[in-house]
């Protein structure tokens, strides 16, 4: 599984020893405290792609296992594990004719998502320095680091440019409802916001927290989104354990109990129940 996986340093996805914390802490600790330390404003934009895995093209994964160097057996084997591929519907006891899947890779499978790495892994190439990339499977953030609102948005902007060239060379689209611009910044500071940024035709937003990885972070640096939204998903457990219990000793109860028709020391004499 190794030898076909090749991944650029800012994709921590399948990385020996590395969890999905690292590119985590890396964000936090290196590039946000970095920023409030000499008084800058860090740009951070998550991008959230439609459909990653059925869009990916295969043709384009397999000239990816010749440009990495495979030869021999092991291209045809994923060769034949993509190609010939149908899907059925089934509704009650009802199903469909067989369709052809001319595109995508199928969830759930061992090699579906290293040949999926493979695909997504050139996006990184579209930012260069002094913007940063951080990439986790599909999940995709760029960030800057700059004290000058007008110098940002340009660079930000021709950096969206890249990725939206990229996307569509390669039949991938964003969501436009799940994009979002966050400004990092000390609590005390105000930043104006840059001039809208625009990929695939649509207008990026800016919020004030975004999730990355499960964590939300907030732009004036509070934990305050995060933890309520963790107690609210821990409440939400809780309770459902609650019922759980409740529902589970209702049914200790009921078959403890003694069942009146069939109980001989009832049916005999034909007293009633206690």
């Amino acid at each position: 599984m190794s030898i076909i996986i090749y991944s650029p340093p800012f994709n921590t996805a399948f990385v020996k020893v590395v969890t999905p914390f690292k590119p985590l802490l890396t964000s936090n600790n290196k590039l946000i405290n970095k920023s409030t330390d000499e008084k800058s404003t860090l740009y951070a934009i998550s991008f959230d792609l439609q459909q990653a895995f059925p869009r990916v093209w295969r043709h384009y994964i397999c000239q990816k296992l010749h440009q990495i160097g495979l030869r021999g057996n092991i291209p045809k084997l994923l060769q034949s594990f993509l190609s010939n591929r149908t899907i059925t519907v089934r509704i009650h006891d009802k199903l469909s004719s067989h369709r052809n899947i001319n595109n995508g890779v199928s969830q759930g499978e061992v090699w579906s998502v290293p040949l999926f790495l493979l695909a997504i892994n050139d996006i990184t190439k579209c930012v260069s320095f002094p913007l940063t990339p951080r990439l986790f499977t599909d999940d995709y953030s760029i960030s800057l680091q700059s004290l000058n609102p007008r110098r940002a948005a340009p660079l930000l902007q021709l950096t969206l440019e890249k990725i939206s060239t990229w996307s569509s060379d390669r039949g991938y689209r964003f969501s436009s409802g799940k994009m979002a611009l966050v400004i990092f910044r000390e609590h005390h500071r105000q930043v104006s916001p840059p001039p809208p940024l625009l990929l695939q035709g649509f207008t990026i937003n800016i919020l004030t927290t975004y999730k990355f990885l499960g964590l939300t972070l907030h732009h004036k640096l509070y934990w305050i989104p995060h933890i309520k939204l963790l107690k609210a998903k821990c409440i939400n457990s809780l309770n459902v354990l609650k019922y759980l219990r409740k529902l589970l000793l209702q049914l200790i109860k009921v078959s403890s109990a003694p069942n009146w028709i069939t109980d001989p020391r009832y049916t005999t004499n034909h007293t009633n129940p206690p």
